[in-house]
This record gives structure tokens, sequence and C-alpha cells, in this order.
């Protein structure tokens, strides 16, 4: 019997259910009782409300009912002889499905039938849980899900909850952001476990430390679920600092300086790992480093982070008490403009260095102690060039400040009054200069240095090729005025040259300071060292393009062991309210071996060579400006340069006691070969008779030293 009625045109359709009266014989009696279509759930269709029934001819009376607890089910019919009871309702609740035995009975019980009903799911639900509060489920609870449909549940980290573990119907399956159910055929549960994760506390993970000082860092970790913890790290650890993984602490003293930017600390507690990037920047103790090629944090610690233009790190030495040295790198480049470091634009701006603070060039940019740099392979530009028209000093001393390694170019500073545009020393006490190059610099007067009641020191530079335009008076390359000056080991050559008109008349400038030059070489610069303070010159090379190399104008003045063309015959010259004291002046040519390009080296066969006294070098100077050991041979060369050529010549000196005179004249320095044998005679004045020769210094061999004439071989560099 169907019980589903179908308009023609399909535009309507009756449910009905069966009630079935059978009597003994053939006939039978049959009827239909409507059913409500408003009581169907509106997801079913009616094909699926259809069964067949088949009884067998012993039924007398039977009334079936079949009736779901879903309302999303359908039910089918079908069935086989079996034995069931008579005249009862059947009233049918199938689980989901379920297969359902139904027992139809005759009266008599001589026949039997027997049904199935097949109760089918058009819908199945999908319950979606996670275990507290934490993390995002979407959706959550309960969703009803078409048979042979997908399902997608979605989840998402919230706070401090990840998604550690995820189960389908109990069975573990790897968490992901997505659970996706394929084809859905039976109803199923998803459990998404989270997981509150283990968190760093604290902001700075970017260390700084120092190298010898200590380094500690201990991690706070913070974990809400109390989960045990496990660390580890990955990447390179600065040596001399350890990593313990039982508490992710990091500690030691760091023995190396640089950048390590490749640190992993990773906590786990047995559900969630969580990685922390740490970075550690080891720096030396009172040192900015300064690369204008650098890329980094520039925080000026590690080469890597190094500032790139000396403003900066001259701006953190100003405010940090504790920055004392700057280590600035160079270039092999020193003509490209890039590599240079240049003030501020503002006129006003200057390199000011601060008391105490020192400035080292020559790095290449990855040293890790002063030692390692070379100055002459990296050299470090300072320059004012840009603009050009800036009128102002390029750098300001301080109290006990030094500069070491630079090049100190393209200063201009022509306002009238004005001096000094390199750098200017004024009431600055124990200013250093080392190994540093002056050249291209111009100003009114000391272009290249200007001491103004300061005391300097002035050690291993070259200086030349600077210019003061501003005629009488001044001085092309250095002034020093009141306080004391100290130039040592020092090339000075071609200043003011070859400017012809409105130029400086002198190329250093003594104005009443304390002046001590020592194994310097002044050669080819158009004006002299003019003096009005006290100056002392020792084992150093005057050989200008005037004829006049030093005037002592006023104060005492003292020259020893110096090589002069011209010597007191012009050369020296004494003004009245001066007082000179010379010392074996040798009147001869140093023989440089090419003034042209620059190569002040001695020739073989110079007198300078070897020809300079035992405390002409101070105890801290141990090279000439090339780099050459101070002493190569015997002795230390006169002027700034050492040679390696063996002296050939030797000189001597005859000093006779008051009452007589020699032959050769005493009092003057005399040059022979060494080695060989020189006649010597004394004259006693009247009323005295010879008494004997004696030694008074250096190695001479006297044939006999009772004998008023006898011979001498003179052995060493200076015999007297």
């Amino acid at each position: 019997v169907a019980i589903t009625v179908i308009a023609a045109d399909r535009s309507t359709y009756a449910l009905y259910s069966l009630i079935i009266d059978r009597e003994t014989g053939t006939s039978s009696k049959a009827s239909m009782i409507a059913v409500s279509e408003s009581a169907l759930a509106p997801d079913f269709s009616p094909s699926l409300f259809n069964y067949t029934l088949t009884l067998a001819p012993q039924v007398h009376t039977f009334d079936l009912q079949i009736a779901t607890v879903s309302s999303y089910a359908t039910v089918s019919v079908s069935g086989s002889g079996s034995a069931s009871r008579i005249g009862e309702s059947w009233s049918i609740q199938p689980a989901e499905n379920d297969t359902l035995l139904i027992d139809i009975i005759s009266e008599d019980r001589s026949d039997t039938s027997t049904y199935s009903i097949i109760v089918n799911r058009t819908h199945y639900t999908v319950s979606v849980s996670r275990n507290g509060t934490g993390g995002i489920v979407n959706p959550l609870g309960d969703s009803l899900v078409a048979a042979g449909e997908s399902f997608t549940v979605q989840f998402s980290d919230s706070g401090q909850f990840r998604l550690c573990s995820l189960f389908v119907n109990g069975v573990t399956q790897v968490p992901a952001s997505v659970c996706t159910l394929s084809s859905v055929s039976q109803s199923t549960s998803i459990l998404a476990m989270f997981n509150y994760v283990p968190f760093f506390q604290g902001t700075v993970f970017d260390f700084r430390s120092i190298i010898g000082t200590l380094f500690s860092y201990m991690p706070l970790v913070v974990d809400n679920d109390n989960d045990p913890l496990s660390f580890s790290l990955t990447g390179t650890l600065p040596p001399g600092i350890s990593f313990n993984p039982v508490n992710g602490s990091l500690s030691g003293t760091p023995t190396t300086p640089g950048y390590w930017g490749d640190i992993q600390l990773e906590v786990s507690d047995g559900k969630v790992s969580v990685t922390r990037p740490i970075t550690i920047e080891v720096g030396i103790e009172g040192v900015r480093l300064v690369n204008s090629q650098a890329s980094g944090l520039a925080t000026g610690v590690s080469w890597t982070n190094a500032y790139t233009t000396l403003t900066q790190a001259l701006s953190e030495a100003h405010q940090e008490e504790t920055v004392s040295e700057i280590w600035v790198a160079g270039t092999t480049d020193p003509t490209a403009p890039q590599y240079w470091y240049s003030p501020d634009p503002d006129p006003d701006s200057s390199f000011n260095l601060k008391d105490g603070l020192s400035l080292y060039g020559g790095f290449s940019g990855n040293e890790t102690s002063r030692t390692e740099r070379s100055v002459s392979a990296f050299p470090t530009v300072l320059s004012a060039s840009t603009p050009a028209s800036v009128n102002r000093v390029l750098v300001k001393a301080a109290n006990s400040s030094r500069l070491d390694g630079f090049n100190l170019t393209g200063a201009k500073n022509l306002v009238i009054g004005a001096e000094g545009a390199a750098i200017v020393a004024s009431n600055a006490q124990d200013v250093v200069l080392w190994s540093c190059k002056f050249y291209d610099n111009e100003s009114t007067s000391g272009s290249a240095i200007h001491a103004y009641n300061s005391s300097v020191r002035v050690v291993n530079c070259e200086i030349y090729e600077n210019y003061a335009t501003s005629p009488s008076g001044t001085a092309s390359a250095i002034v020093a005025e009141n306080g004391s000056f100290t130039i040592e080991n020092c090339l000075i050559y071609k200043n003011n040259n070859p400017i012809t008109t409105n130029k400086a008349e002198y190329v250093m400038h003594n104005r009443n300071s304390a002046m001590t030059i020592k194994s310097c070489t002044f050669a080819d610069n158009d004006g002299y060292v003019f003096s009005t303070g006290d100056c002392s010159i020792f084992n150093t090379i005057l050989c200008n393009l005037e004829p006049v190399q030093l005037v002592i104008a006023a104060g005492t003045g003292i020259a020893g062991n110096c090589l002069v063309p011209g010597g007191l015959n012009g050369s020296l010259v004494v003004k009245p309210d001066g007082l000179l004291e010379t010392h074996t002046i040798t009147d001869t040519f140093p023989l440089f071996a090419n003034s042209q390009i620059n190569d002040y080296s001695l020739l073989n066969g110079s007198w300078a060579a070897d020809g300079g006294l035992s405390d002409s070098c101070s105890p801290d100077i141990t090279s000439d400006i090339l780099g050459n050991p101070r002493i190569l041979q015997e002795r230390i060369d006169i002027g700034a340069l050492e040679s390696n050529w063996t002296q050939p010549h030797a000189r001597f000196t005859i000093e006779p006691s008051p009452d007589g005179d020699t032959d050769p004249e005493s009092g003057l320095s005399h040059q022979v070969q060494r080695h060989s044998s020189i006649p010597v005679t004394a004259i006693p004045h009247q009323g005295f008779s010879f008494y004997k020769w004696s030694a008074v210094s250096g190695q001479p061999v006297i044939a006999d030293s009772l004998s008023a004439t006898t011979e001498v071989t003179v052995n060493g560099i200076h015999d007297s």
C-alpha cells in the first residue's frame, strides 16, 4: 500500500498513515486517514515517506503506527514471513541507523510474518567543544550537517592560548588551524585542547656587554598551567658566554668585541614551544666605533652597528662621561669623498673634542684592538671641503685630547682676524696629535695647526701643501702662541709652495711659547721657522726654499746636531732681542731621494744618515712616519725619516781648555772619513804649555796623548 498521494501536476501531495483491517476469507477492507502536512519537518522530501507493507492471508486485524525519535529520519519497510500478535498497535521509535524487526502474528498463531523497518538519517550532529575558555573555535557547539556534505571547523589562538591537541571521535589528529570532515556519514565529536602558552616577560632582549665584564641574563618565563619547562638555544654566543639549558640563563665574561644577532632562545612546556630572538653586542669599555659604510643599528658599540658619522659619536661622547675613545674606519681610497667624515653643514660646526677624549683612525672595520689598525693601509679622512665656501675650523681640541691616525684636509678659515683651519687648540692642555696628515688647508695663519695658550705635542705627522694668504707676520702651517709646543719626528714640506704673492712669511711661527723641535725635516717650504719665544731644535733638517732657515727674534734658542745648508753663514739668524746657542750644526745638503715626488728619505752617503744623538728621539717613538724602526743602523738619522744606509762619514770636535788653541780649529764640527787618521796640533797660549790629549766622548783613538802633535783615528760617528 502506498501512502503518498501526489497531484498529477506535482503541485501538491498528501501523506497518510495506513490502517489495515483484514477479515477471514476473501473479503477485505481498507481505509486511509490523512495526516496533516504541517506536522512534517521541512527537511523531508515526500519520496522518503513511502513504504510498502505485505501481510499474510491469515492476518485478521492489524494497526501499524510508525514514529521516529528524530524528525530528521526516513522510514522504509521490507519484510519476510514471521509471527506476530494480532490487533495491537505498534509504536516504533528507532535510534539512528537502527534496523527494527516487527513481528505480526496471526490471531490463531498459525502464521507469522516478520518485517524489517530501516531508519536512514538525512542529517547528522557534529559536536565541537574545547577545554576551558581559551582559544577561538568556530563554530562551537552542536551543528546539524546533511548526510554526505563536508563540515569545517576553524581554530585560532587567542592571548596566551595555543591549540596543542585535536581529537575527532576520540582519535588524535595533527593540530591545525582548520579541521575538515568530508562526506559526513555519522554523528561526530571534535575536541580542541588549548594550552596556556609560556611566555617571556620583559621588553628588552637586545643586550650590551663589555669585554672583561661579567654578563648575566636569567629569562623570566610565565606558564599559568605550571607545566614543567625546558630550554634550548640556537645560534652563536660571544666567546666567554655560556648557556644553561636547565633555566635558560646566559652568563660569562665576554672576551671578544662584536655583534651576535642570530641567537634564538626557546622554551617549551611539552606541548608548545616559544622562541625569543636575542642579540648580544660586546664592546670595548669606553670605546665607540664609526664607519661611514656601516648599515646596522648605529649603536656605535660594534663595527656591525657602528655610527656612520663622526658627529654621532662625538655627540654621545659629550653626553656619556664613560666614552673616552672613538675608533674611526678609513678607506683604501682616500680620494673618494663618500668615505670622508665632515662636520654638519652649519658654518659654526666643527668636530669638537671633549676633555680626555682620544680619536683613532686607520681601521678597516673589524679590529678588536688598536694595535690591529693600519693608518697607512686605511687612511681616515676628516674634511671640511663640503661645502667648500664655508669658513670654519675642522677640529677643535680639548684638554688631554688626542687625534691619532687621521688626514685633515679641505679646511678653510679666511675670516679676518681668525687663525687656524685644520685643528685649533685654544686654552687646551696636554693635546696630542699623532700620525696625522695635514694638507690643503687654508687660513690667514697657522692653517694646519694653531695652538693658543695650550700645551700641544705633535708626533709622526706629515704637514704639507697648506696655505696662508695673508702676507707678513703669518705662518702657512703652524702657529704656537703662548703655552708650550713640541713637534717630533714630523715631515713639514711644500707649505705655501708655489704661492708667490700674498703668501705667509713663515712656515712655523713661535709666538712667545716654549717650543721644542726634535728629529723633524723641514723641506721646500716657502718660508722659515720664526721664533719670538724660547725655542729648542735638535736632530732636525732645515732645508727650505728661503736662504734663511731659522730666525730667533726674541727669547733663547738652542740648535744642536742639525743639518742646515748654509750653516751659521746666514741660515740661522739671531735678532738683537734673541739668543742662539748652537751645537754641531752641519752645513751641507741632506741628499733627499726625490723631493719632486715628495720622497724625502735619505740617499746613501747623506750626512744625516746615522747622524743623530741617542737622546734625539723620545722613548715612546719607535718608528718614523713610514713605519720604519727609528734606528735601523747604529744611530738615529737626522730628520724625520730613517734610512737603511750606514754612515760612511764621521765628525769630531776639538774642545781645548781656555789656555790654548788647536789645529784643526776648536769648537767646530769637522767631517772626515770614518776610521781615518787625522793630524791634530795643540797650540798653547803664551805662558802655558801643552799637557795631554784625552777623549771626552765617542770612540777616538789617540796615537800619543802626551804629544802636542799627534794623530786621532775617528771611529764613531760623533767623536770629540
